[in-house]
């Protein structure tokens, strides 16, 4: 059986994720999937989508006790999130590296799976999140033409 690609962790190299598999649950998204420290795996992850905390099964307290300890001495600014106009900080915790890990990669598949039949773009004015899809029906070159003219100043998003 193939091994399922190792996704690094964002601004914590040592640390990667793997065999991500993301459902809905009663509050939102949960997953599934693997921790892996130095290249071996040293947890499983799931977040059940509940509303709760992210569980860690790790193989072993000591893991347990290297992978805080790293995560602690990387020194990372807290998050800060926005919920009805109230901005309130977040720890930046291993949970939270591995939510935006997972949702960076949740996004990339999604485009990926839009390139197939799509072509991407953003346009100026417009967050750098928002992007818009224009099918091509397998003429890429063309529609590609048709929303540089229709669009002035877009950019072609390639992955």
């Amino acid at each position: 059986m193939a091994q399922a690609k190792k996704v690094p962790l964002t601004q914590a190299p040592r640390l990667a994720i793997a065999g991500i598999k993301q459902f809905t649950g009663m509050e939102g998204y949960g997953l599934n999937a693997t921790l892996y420290f130095d290249g071996q795996k040293v947890a499983e992850v799931l977040d059940e989508g509940c509303g709760g905390s992210m569980l860690f099964r790790y193989s072993s307290r000591a893991t347990e006790t290297d992978v805080v300890a790293y995560v602690t001495s990387l020194q990372l600014p807290p998050f800060t999130l926005q919920v009805n106009g109230n901005a309130y900080s977040v720890p930046t915790d291993l949970e939270a590296l591995v939510n935006v890990t997972v949702d960076e990669e949740m996004e990339r598949r999604h485009r990926a799976r839009l390139l197939k039949t799509s072509v991407l773009f953003t346009v100026p004015g417009q967050p750098d999140w928002k992007y818009y899809s224009l099918t091509h029906g397998g003429r890429i070159e063309r529609t590609q033409q048709y929303v540089l003219e229709k669009y002035p100043g877009a950019t072609l998003l390639t992955a």
